[in-house]
């Protein structure tokens, strides 16, 4: 083999080697590149929910949010992934499973100390994607703290995406949605101190008094508004009735 024919090969090798490299890159880059945009990185995530059940796209939804919530704080665009100090705060950190209905539920707060600031984060996801109807319209977001014993930022003046609609996140949201075999309480989206309720009878229910047995779960509701320290005369409360079927 002559010289000439050894620098073509060693050429078109050095070619092949270098174009596959970067395929590869783009393959990994566009595998994990945010999906819905700009993202900011919860650095310490991980460490709460390794080897736990996770949803890679509610999670890039949720670093989506927080980046533009972040972003609107600041009142400028800031470049994706560029805060390296955002960390869950210790012992708000919760992940919670009802089995029932297959809901994920996580929440904690977190801060960001080179910036002052501290948000509230809460993402949801279902294992059936036919029960999604079910998600709380306020479960996977991005919101300001609303309890003056967690602001550690005394002169952050928060603002986030509820703002813009003049509402204001109610207490009850952090414990929303709450659900048993005979009832669900969410959140009533455009109203004030407003909560949709959906109960569901039974067969028995139907057979003995229904009518006795939604008083019954009614009341319910009530003593569990009253269990998170609320008080439910405060609210308004839509019920939907469910009712089994006797065949």
């Amino acid at each position: 083999m002559d010289n000439k024919l050894k620098k073509i090969l060693l050429i078109s090798s050095s070619v092949f080697i270098i174009i596959t490299i970067f395929i590869f890159i783009v393959f990994i880059y566009q595998n994990n590149r945010n999906p819905y945009g700009n993202e900011l990185q919860i650095v310490n995530l991980n460490n709460y929910t390794k080897n736990k059940p996770y949803n890679k796209d509610v999670v890039y939804f949720i670093k989506h949010s927080l980046y533009n919530t972040v972003s609107d704080n600041l009142d400028k665009d800031i470049k994706s992934n560029s805060i390296d100090d955002i960390l869950i705060r210790d012992k708000t950190f919760s992940q919670t499973f009802t089995e029932k209905n297959g809901l994920h539920s996580i929440k904690f707060i977190i801060d960001i100390q080179s910036l002052k600031q501290s948000y509230r984060v809460s993402y949801q996801w279902m294992d059936n994607l036919e029960w999604s109807r079910d998600l709380d319209e306020y479960g996977t977001m991005v919101t300001c703290l609303d309890k003056e014993e967690e602001i550690i930022y005394k002169d952050f003046k928060c603002k986030d995406g509820l703002s813009g609609q003049n509402i204001v996140l109610d207490p009850i949201v952090e414990y929303l949605p709450y659900s048993t075999p005979n009832y669900k309480i969410t959140i009533l989206p455009d109203e004030d101190k407003a909560l949709n309720v959906k109960i569901y009878t039974s067969s028995a229910d139907e057979r003995i008094d229904p009518d006795a047995a939604i008083l019954e779960y009614k009341s319910d509701v009530n003593k569990w508004i009253e269990s998170i320290g609320l008080d439910p005369s405060e609210y308004i409360i839509v019920y939907e009735i469910t009712r089994a079927s006797l065949y």
